[in-house]
């Protein structure tokens, strides 16, 4: 049986997660002895879903102290230990494969990956290098190091959509034959939600599933929804997410729900966890990301639970929704943009279900099957 070593070192349990365990959960149900190396700061929340799996808790350098000047000493305390700690479960353990999820623990990581240089690295790329994200000097000289010295130590990048792919090209990746694109595929969640969903009839039901921060174009959202409700659209809007990841936003989303006096028609639900009452009762799903998203699990669960996407033409979310065939791309980031794609399906009600008819026979085209997924994943470890 081969053995994977997989890399988990986050210390919240997000959808990146969620999505690098379902990889993990994939190769263990089809005969890879997959053994886990988790954050030591690691919530009970995130322990919980590696309850299959062999672990190690390991000293990665994650959410430490804010002081800057102790911080600096931390970091280098921890990638020294974090090193010494894998060295030994890689000795112990005598892995085939190494699978990192993250590019930064691949700079870490760098001198376990020099020593043993024989054992294969596969890379799940999430997102665009950091050296396509970071300005200035210390980006030219991260991307140096990326380019001359991380990237060489890599035997095959997963990313997770052709966004990423041409990104990591642009980064300094020379083509190989062994890189892929992935797409994928929602993972399993098991909780309920925190708040109940209450249903008006006649009333169109928008809903949104992920963080509560800036990036994710909530507050974009609020606005256009609060837009359209003025000009006599019967609609609700329902908010599914971690209302403590950005208090301040979360607070001033707030006060402006309160001085539109449109408090009962948006309702934050909480925590998504269980999927299938959320998408249930929506009618049209929107994921208004304004940063380059690399892909997004809500639109895969929404073409699973045949529901319309509405985006902004942002990162490799456009790869998988086809405008106004499987749901709505926005041509510019703003509220304006935003409630034209909303409004697009309120004068069109009847395209809300054909559309979502269409996402969920794009499933199989575009290769987000359970069955796609797992022999893509197989072949990168054949």
């Amino acid at each position: 049986m081969k053995r994977i070593l997989a890399l988990l070192d986050s210390v919240n349990l997000y959808g990146k997660e969620l999505s690098n365990i379902e990889v993990c959960k994939t190769l263990k149900s089809n005969d890879f002895d997959v053994v886990m190396l988790c954050n030591c700061g690691a919530s009970k929340e995130l322990y919980l879903e590696l309850s299959l799996f062999k672990k190690y808790r390991i000293h990665f350098a994650r959410n430490l102290e804010k002081n800057r000047f102790y911080k600096v000493f931390l970091y280098f305390y921890y990638i020294i230990k974090s090193n010494i700690e894998i060295n030994n479960v890689i000795v112990k353990e005598r892995p085939n494969y190494f699978l990192i999820p993250t590019e930064i623990e691949i700079f870490f990581l760098y001198p376990i990956l020099i020593k043993h240089k024989n054992l294969p690295v596969i890379f799940r790329m999430g997102d665009a290098p950091i050296s396509y994200r970071k300005k200035g000097l210390g980006g030219a000289i991260y991307g140096l190091l990326w380019k001359h010295f991380l990237l060489p130590r890599v035997t095959c990048i997963v990313s997770i959509s052709n966004f990423i792919k041409e990104k990591l090209k642009e980064s300094g990746r020379k083509d190989s034959n062994k890189d892929v694109v992935i797409y994928n595929y929602p993972p399993q969640r098991t909780l309920n939600l925190s708040n109940p969903i209450t249903v008006d009839e006649g009333c169109v039901k928008i809903g949104y599933a992920g963080r509560i921060v800036p990036e994710k174009g909530v507050k974009e959202l609020v606005e256009s929804f609060i837009n359209l409700w003025n000009n006599g659209y019967k609609i609700k809007l329902f908010i599914a997410g971690n209302i403590g990841d950005d208090t301040c936003y979360y607070e001033n989303i707030l006060r402006l729900i309160k001085k539109e006096g449109t408090i009962e028609n948006i309702v934050f639900l909480g925590k998504l966890s269980n999927t299938d009452s959320f998408y249930h009762i929506m009618d049209i799903i929107v994921s208004p990301s304004i940063y380059e998203e690399p892909l997004g699990n809500v639109l895969v669960e929404a073409k699973i639970h045949h529901k319309p996407s509405i985006i902004f033409n942002r990162g490799g979310m456009p790869e998988i929704v086809e405008h106004k065939n499987t749901g709505y791309i926005c041509p510019d980031v703003s509220v304006e943009s935003l409630a034209e794609g909303i409004k697009f399906y309120l004068d069109n009600p009847d395209l809300i279900k054909v559309h979502g008819e269409n996402a969920y026979k794009s499933i199989e085209e575009l290769g987000l099957t359970k069955e796609s997924y797992t022999e893509k994943w197989l072949k990168v470890f054949s």
